[in-house]
């Protein structure tokens, strides 16, 4: 019996490793384009940093487009639960359903240079026969709004930049408990009609930091017990997925440091207007 419990025990710490916020990632990012890989998973909301397939973690696609005569890179990036193809002898993802397309202003020594907020633009994938070498078809794109967006061929700005350490990790939670995620997830599904009194957050992925140190999360929550009825195999489930935004001391406000969205591809407007409420970049004051 005490084996047994051992053995349950070892399994739940597993998960919670995995799922949960209490042990970093197994994956390392171990490709050449560190620089790259830190434009993306700074700016792509949801991005986990890594293709997962099963308990397996590997680097993600990431291929140069194009470059301007100023040094800028527009690139692809592209990351999901994936499986292996025996035919082509390569790793797929078909089961995360948007591709993004970047631009990185410029590295210089140990840091990446980059417009927050419009480095970048995701493309939901309507067709997966497109994928040829483990990259899906995005030659018809026209990148044109993009460019303009980040000056391409213009003289580097860097008062336009965020300027971003290099990292071979997406940051875990150390600071924020999980408690505090489920009361602010439990209090938004209350004040718009959740009537359960389950347990509704899972896990959280952190994002990005502004330059002050607030931290924007994204996080994901099941209510099992919509109606108040009590948590069956036919009570009526609800699936949540947020945004959240904790101040530099980890304090928050309620009403403002919570949204709720329907569509993570194409978020990038509402990220920015909720960045916005949020005063992100702004200069906080500590009580």
């Amino acid at each position: 019996m005490k084996k047994l419990k051992l053995v349950v025990l070892c399994v739940i710490v597993a998960v919670f490793c995995v799922f949960g916020q209490g042990c970093f990632s197994p994956y390392k990012y171990g490709g050449e384009r560190v620089d790259l890989y830190t434009v993306a998973v700074n700016s792509i909301f949801k991005a986990n940093g890594y293709i997962s397939s099963g308990e397996v973690f590997r680097d993600p696609i990431i291929e140069v487009i194009e470059e301007d005569k100023y040094g800028r890179v527009l690139f692809y990036y592209y990351e999901g639960c994936g499986y292996y193809d025996k035919e082509h002898m390569y790793d797929v993802a078909y089961y995360n359903d948007s591709y993004t397309i970047l631009i990185m202003q410029k590295k210089m020594d140990n840091y990446v240079y980059f417009y927050e907020d419009y480095c970048y633009e995701s493309h939901k994938i309507e067709d997966t026969k497109s994928l040829k070498d483990g990259v899906f078809d995005y030659t018809k794109l026209k990148f044109s709004e993009l460019k303009e967006q980040n000056d391409w061929n213009k003289e580097i700005n860097e008062e336009k930049c965020v300027k971003k350490p290099l990292v071979v990790r997406n940051k875990e939670n150390l600071n924020v408990s999980e408690k505090t995620f489920e009361k602010i997830i439990s209090d938004y599904a209350k004040n718009t009609g959740y009537k359960g009194n389950d347990a509704i957050y899972r896990y959280n992925r952190y994002n990005t930091s502004d330059a002050y140190g607030r931290e924007l999360y994204y996080v994901w929550g099941i209510g099992r017990d919509v109606y108040g009825e009590g948590v069956s195999l036919t009570s009526t489930a609800q699936y949540y997925e947020f945004a959240i935004i904790f101040n530099p001391d980890g304090s928050y406000t309620q009403d403002v440091c919570i949204i709720e969205l329907q569509d993570t591809i194409n978020c990038k407007d509402q990220i920015l207007a909720f960045k916005q409420l949020n005063q992100w970049n702004e200069p906080y004051i500590f009580n």
